[in-house]
């Protein structure tokens, strides 16, 4: 039988000497890269069973490049287990490990004693698959749209507020995709300077060479250009007439229909994504909270266990919380915390702080929405109180609009435009 292999990925000689050690004496062949460009070319000519990785390969206290191996790892090689090992005893870090696919994190005075039972249970343990959490029927809904639309390479188009699942759909389609998600996954920001020339290099026609099926997903796509816009439905309209094994994916958290109304997004990109889902919103979902805090709790390097109060605990955070993301972030920040002891209320309490503001302010919003609702007026009543609340922090501030925006958490022009009487405000 094969010996299984492993890689570090440290800038420290001593450090991969003491990592290499453990993983030898747990029967691993070892390979070593003291940068990301190295590692790179290691796992893609032959990608190991396991990689080590340092968070910080430069010595900087704010470098990363680590945590963006992982994430690369996780795209592209999503079958290699990844640990962390390293100095930071940052929270953040710990934190976005999580997020990128990292399933331990061992410091590096801990090598001895943490790093070998680090590494028979990711050996162990089967990847773990990516799904669609909860019971609800919007979740049912979503589930089913994906067992749908997942084994087409037909272009589709996510929408939804932030934080609610929109990239873990895309995932979903790439892994249910006609190629069993085994194809490569490309996600582009097209908020980002290069993001045209990459949706250029991403082309099928760059890509066919190597005769893989490629899921390029186009993340934000909003922010590109009218002249961005345009070219991509020339890419698009091309993969039409030439069928191939490129698929493209596009997430926003905007209306792209009313977007395309005013004029700032081209009405033909849109129309060149058949597939459409909208995310439902953290509020949709509440009958998920269960389900969700279960997936979570498992997904931090250290696991969280929590006794029955702390979880009742949680339980009545999450309903104030504004998305998924923010008590993913909570369960996450609970484990890296305790270190894999147990979760008592105190604890929640300490470390998350006090949830009854924001209970209170989830009262006083339910308590607004019922004037609302009573409201005579015979206009459009939530603009109405909206334009009176605008109005009163205009006059609390003495006519400074710009201190009203910060107060309000909106922006100057906004203000100044629902200051106005609607029927003015509309023209």
């Amino acid at each position: 039988m094969p010996r299984l292999e492993a890689l570090v990925v440290d800038d420290e000689p001593a450090s991969q000497r003491a990592v290499g050690r453990v993983l030898q004496r747990e029967g691993l062949d070892v390979a070593f890269a003291s940068s990301i460009t190295e590692a790179k070319d290691i796992v893609g000519a032959r990608p190991p069973d396991l990689v080590t990785i340092d968070v910080c390969m430069s010595g900087a206290p704010d470098d990363k490049q680590g945590l963006t191996f992982a994430a690369w790892l996780r795209r592209h090689h999503p079958r290699v287990a990844r640990i962390v090992v390293t100095c930071s005893d940052a929270v953040e870090h710990a934190l976005q490990a999580a997020n990128v696919g990292v399933q331990h994190y061992v410091f590096k005075d801990e090598i001895v004693r943490k790093l070998p039972e680090a590494v028979r249970a990711v050996l162990r343990a089967p990847a773990r698959r990516e799904a669609w959490t909860g019971a609800s029927l919007v979740s049912e809904r979503v589930r089913t749209w994906i067992s749908t639309w997942g084994p087409t390479r037909l272009p589709v188009l996510i929408t939804g507020e932030s934080g609610t699942g929109k990239s873990l759909i895309a995932q979903l389609l790439h892994a249910e995709g006609a190629e069993g998600g085994e194809g490569w996954l490309e996600i582009i920001d097209c908020a980002s300077r290069d993001a045209v020339r990459r949706l250029r290099l991403c082309s099928s026609s760059a890509r066919s060479t190597r005769g893989e099926a490629a899921t390029i997903v186009l993340d934000d796509i909003a922010a590109l250009s009218l002249e961005a816009q345009a070219r991509l439905v020339l890419l698009l309209d091309a993969e039409e007439r030439t069928p191939s094994r490129t698929r493209f994916i596009a997430v926003s958290r905007y209306d792209l229909g009313a977007r395309a109304t005013e004029g700032t997004f081209e009405r033909a990109l849109l129309d060149r994504f058949v597939g459409r889902m909208k995310t439902p919103s953290f509020f949709e979902r509440l009958e998920d909270i269960d389900d969700l805090l279960a997936d979570f709790v498992d997904l931090s390097p250290h696991r969280l266990e929590c006794v029955p109060e702390a979880l009742d605990d949680l339980r009545t955070r999450a309903r104030a919380m504004g998305s998924i993301r923010e008590l993913r972030n909570a369960c996450l920040q609970l484990a890296t915390e305790l270190a894999g002891r147990y979760a008592e209320k105190s604890d929640v309490e300490g470390i998350l702080g006090s949830h009854e503001a924001a209970s209170d302010d989830r009262t006083k919003l339910d308590q607004i929405a019922q004037l609302t609702l009573g409201l005579t007026t015979s206009g459009n009543k939530p603009l109405e109180v909206l334009r009176h609340t605008v109005t009163a922090a205009i006059a609390l501030h003495r006519g400074n609009k710009a201190a009203a925006a910060r107060a309000l958490g909106m922006k100057a022009g906004a203000v100044t435009r629902r200051s106005r009487p609607i029927a003015d405000a509309a023209e």
